[in-house]
């Protein structure tokens, strides 16, 4: 029987301090130190012919062509088609913005090129792969209705067994904003925190976090005020030390007590580009925007900026064309959307998935603003004001990454 084999690696990405993080335009000044380093981490898997590589970055988000730049680096070193190559990010909001300037930009994609190709080659075979779940209702809150609102407790985690030692996948949807718009330090927020609590405690130094469809849902922390649930400028970074040992506690209570072990011997990676349809009128109102920041935009801004004028660039003909990715292994499956999907979505892929096992990833490949669902879209808000898509396209989203889970099964 041939078997699954899987590599891991890892690479400081942490930029000078000084430059201005993303996530919050309410910061006026630039960064002043580091809290943590942020880090790429990459994994490498293959079966067979078969193979995947998958990066995620400490960052707030990174745009389809940042990917197809990555994965033109990798495919020209190992020869592997670029379609296998998927890039993710955290979204932790004390980040700079991939884009804060051309040679960071670049630093980005050739450090995560390497970390793919250092992954591609330190490849040892899987003996099992153990699936666990557990749940924390009490770490998240729906944003837009904090005490009704839809939110999915699960932790999901996937643990591949190798002689030279464990690679962990842990899947969990809550916003990366546990720190605030106060805070001008470095860091990559909880995930980064739960990561260096799971090597240090559990001993999983080769671990990789996901973050969920968490558009519409904040981390739940001390400091949290559900009267006003946007607001996080009370928080610090005992919250989330706190937050990350939380969820390292939901990790090993997933894998003790809620675990099934499976064989390794199904794999498969399917992606599909998917055109959405943008709203009516939303090219004006983005142009509106630019010229409005053109002069008068804050330093700190100008992420926002950017990402204005990259999704502005890229729709044509009234559509803007993203990605969706299904990587199936082992019983379980991997969705990874682009963007920011409200939780609704996550939801419904795993309530129809045909896999035991699912890990539902949001800003992958491809970042062009909220993603609501059709209800959602009648209620407003900040989050339906900032989307570029028109009601009805995270249907079609879900509805795609159905479809290529369905062709994996067969």
């Amino acid at each position: 029987m041939i078997r699954m084999k899987i590599g891991f690696c890892k690479t400081a990405i942490t930029p000078p301090i000084g430059m201005y993080l993303a996530g919050f335009s309410a910061r006026s000044e630039p960064s002043r130190g580091v809290l943590d380093d942020l880090y790429v981490r990459c994994t490498a898997l293959s079966i067979g012919g078969e193979v995947a590589l998958l990066a995620t970055l400490d960052q707030l988000a990174i745009d389809l062509g940042f990917r197809d730049k990555i994965a033109s680096y990798v495919s020209d070193r190992l020869g592997i088609p670029q379609e296998h190559v998927i890039v993710c990010a955290t979204h932790t909001h004390s980040a700079p913005y991939v884009y804060e300037n051309d040679a960071y930009a670049e630093y980005l994609a050739r450090s995560v090129a390497g970390c793919l190709t250092c992954a591609y080659g330190h490849m040892h075979e899987v003996r099992k792969v153990v699936m666990g779940r557990s749940y924390a209702p009490e770490l998240v809150y729906n944003r837009r209705d904090p005490f009704r609102g839809v939110v999915d407790p699960e932790l999901a985690v996937l643990l591949f067994k190798r002689s030279a030692g464990d690679v962990v996948f842990v899947n969990f949807s809550s916003h990366p904003v546990v720190l605030g718009p106060n805070n001008l330090y470095i860091s990559s927020d909880y995930p980064g925190a739960l990561l260096r609590f799971l090597d240090k405690i559990l001993g999983f130094s080769s671990s990789t976090f996901y973050t969920g469809c968490a558009g519409n849902v904040n981390p739940f922390t001390s400091s949290t005020d559900l009267k006003n649930p946007y607001d996080r400028s009370r928080s610090s970074y005992s919250e989330v030390l706190d937050y990350a040992r939380i969820l390292g506690g939901e990790v090993l209570k997933a894998l003790s007590l809620n675990s099934i072990s499976r064989n390794c011997d199904g794999f498969g990676l399917l992606c599909r580009n998917v055109r959405l349809k943008v709203r009516k009128g939303v090219e004006e109102l983005l142009r509106e925007e630019l010229k409005k920041f053109r002069d008068s935009c804050p330093r700190q801004s100008l992420w926002y900026v950017d990402i204005l004028r990259r999704m502005l660039s890229r729709i044509g003909n009234g559509f803007v064309t993203t990605r969706v990715c299904v990587l199936a292994l082992a019983g379980a499956a991997l969705y990874f959307l682009p963007s920011e999907p409200f939780v609704e979505h996550q939801l419904f892929l795993k309530e129809r998935s045909p896999y035991e096992m699912n890990m539902v990833v949001s800003y992958a490949n491809d970042y062009v603003g909220y993603i609501p669902t059709q209800d959602e879209f009648e209620k407003g808000g900040y989050e339906v004001g900032m989307s570029i898509v028109e009601r009805g396209e995270g249907e079609k989203l879900r509805d795609v990454a159905l479809e290529l889970a369905g062709e994996l099964v067969r």
